[in-house]
């Protein structure tokens, strides 16, 4: 469930990118940032997700 909501997210990302170069210069620079941020914290999430389900699966081994 976990991969599904990331998958998602990412969809969403894509998708907010694609809006954002249709818009005007004046609006696509007050949205870079927040794209920056939300991507920067959804990869920070994946990389927790997959550090977790390792130690998940390492566990289940032993």
């Amino acid at each position: 469930e976990i991969g599904k909501i990331v998958q998602n997210l990412l969809q969403n990302i894509l998708n907010i990118e694609q809006l954002h170069q249709r818009l005007n210069d004046k609006d696509r620079v007050k949205l870079d940032r927040q794209i920056r941020l939300l991507r920067s914290e959804i990869d920070r999430e994946i990389s927790e997700f997959h550090i977790l389900r390792e130690q998940a699966m390492a566990s289940s081994m032993n």
